[in-house]
């Protein structure tokens, strides 16, 4: 079966170095196979054994910190799943948006309705969002720098384990797992 890891928090400003040829290694390691990695932000493309997503999270994380000693906040996504969430992405439909500002976080659960319809959202500007399943889309007409948005927002709110990444991100590793499945 296809995944994709997403590691939060690697290669930024100078903390948790990890080279991608380590990190491949490491997936190696783990018996993963097909293992290819895409920019230095810890995004993993794998085939591996039918298993709970969280096993696959457990394992990873386990490695990391054995090897690199780091705790990385990790999330792992079927292909399936990944496809969904790019193909499901609102602000796509919409005309006048610039693909540059928008973002998805990646929840590691759906955040609970009452959570959601519970939440007081006050205005943030130009920002925009809207929740789907387990991800959250984002337009963010000034940047993810300027955005109040953050991975820390959205764990606080929902009470989720989150990470973010760009709209190209996410369209890359799609094609990445489409590619391994032809």
């Amino acid at each position: 079966m296809i995944y994709v890891a997403l590691l939060r928090g690697i290669n930024v400003s100078g903390k948790h170095l990890i080279k991608m040829e380590e990190l491949r290694s490491l997936f190696i390691g783990l018996g993963y196979t097909d293992v290819q990695t895409y920019i230095q932000s810890g995004n993993v493309v794998f085939k591996g054994s039918e298993l709970p997503q969280m096993e696959h999270v457990s394992q990873i994380q386990a490695a990391i910190k054995a090897r690199f000693g780091y705790d990385i906040p990790t999330l792992v996504l079927s292909a399936a799943d990944l496809k969904r969430i790019h193909a499901a992405n609102p602000y796509l439909r919409q005309s006048g948006i610039n693909p540059k500002t928008l973002y998805i976080t990646i929840l590691s659960a759906a955040p609970d309705p009452e959570v959601i319809a519970g939440i007081q959202f006050p205005d943030y500007g130009t920002d925009s969002f809207v929740i789907q399943d387990f991800a959250v889309y984002l337009h963010c007409p000034q940047g993810a720098a300027e955005t109040k948005l953050t991975n820390s927002f959205w764990e606080r709110k929902l009470k989720r384990q989150a990470t973010t990444r760009n709209l190209n991100t996410i369209r890359y590793l799609a094609d990445l797992v489409t590619a391994l499945t032809d």
